[in-house]
């Protein structure tokens, strides 16, 4: 799988993890973009916290997202680092994008 053909917006739903503990479940939305320098970065935000207690506002911390995205009729698997913080609030960054593309397998049903 080409990761160009992953840029854009995706949705998503998955748990928050945070210094090793589950601190609930949400929906988010995840932007893949392309630099004009050709690296590829990615940001999202929280939409609605579906399970648990998530309130990043006000706060710098690291985070990891585990998941499922969807892009159209394709669904995928991965887990990726974030850093929020005071400055970038609601939106979160995405650490590494390599790390969500290396955990990134397609999700099908059996």
């Amino acid at each position: 799988m080409d990761k160009k053909d992953l840029l854009g917006l995706h949705v998503g739903i998955g748990e928050v993890i945070e210094n090793g503990k589950t601190l609930g479940e949400c929906i988010f939305d995840l932007e893949i973009v392309m630099m004009p320098s050709g690296k590829i970065e990615a940001e999202g935000v929280i939409n609605e916290v579906t399970a648990g207690k998530i309130n990043f506002e006000g706060k710098e911390t690291q985070f990891r997202l585990s998941g499922i995205l969807n892009r159209g009729e394709r669904f995928y698997t991965t887990e990726f680092d974030c850093k929020i913080s005071p400055a970038t609030y609601p939106k979160f960054i995405v650490v590494d994008t390599e790390e969500l593309f290396k955990n990134l397998q397609e999700y099908k049903e059996d």
